[in-house]
């Protein structure tokens, strides 16, 4: 549900920019644009998934793997050269995902969910870096938010209920944010 509130609050905002920008709808690079939106989506879904079932604390450390799946993604797919040091620090940084996630714990589902958040936010960076040399900030930005309002409503139609109105306020402030904060990365 939150999920589904944060990506459909930015939809009408974002139709507004790209109009009074006068920007085009359409996409170059449409293959790019997917992978951004459905990665995105899955990524905002486990984000989501892992804040409300663990710790702040070991779901925000176990999300901010990003990096490390970066560098690996960067590697594999745009041909970025990787030091030693960098392999080094790859390594000592899965180790102690495995540690956070504690595989012998109860916790360990929700663990990777989590760290499959950051693997997917992973993927999302690096189609972006593609999508850059193509697209405009809020192209991007509308097409993820409206494929992740599509999945994420599809995903909690069967439970979706009114919120009270403040939370449909904090909602709604939320929405607004992570828009705004998405254009400007």
């Amino acid at each position: 549900e939150i999920a589904f509130a944060r990506s459909a609050v930015g939809v009408p905002m974002l139709l507004l920019i790209v109009r009074a920008k006068g920007l085009p709808f359409t996409v170059r690079n449409q293959r790019a644009m997917w992978l951004r939106a459905l990665a995105g989506s899955a990524g905002l879904i486990c984000t989501f998934h892992a804040l409300s079932t663990l710790p702040l604390s070991e779901a925000t450390a176990l999300q901010n793997t990003t990096p490390l799946f970066g560098a690996l993604l960067g590697f594999i797919f745009l041909g970025e050269k990787v030091r030693t040091r960098v392999v080094a620090m790859l390594i000592a940084g899965f180790v102690g995902v495995v540690l956070i996630l504690r595989p012998q714990s109860g916790d360990f589902a929700n663990g990777t969910i989590a760290v499959l958040a950051g693997a997917f936010s992973a993927v999302a960076m690096v189609s972006l870096r593609k999508l850059g040399a193509t697209e405009t900030p809020e192209i991007v930005v509308l097409w993820f938010a409206i494929a992740a309002a599509c999945f994420t409503f599809v995903l909690s139609a069967k439970t979706l209920m009114m919120p009270a109105p403040i939370d449909l306020l904090w909602m709604v402030v939320m929405g607004a944010v992570g828009t705004v904060s998405q254009i400007w990365m």
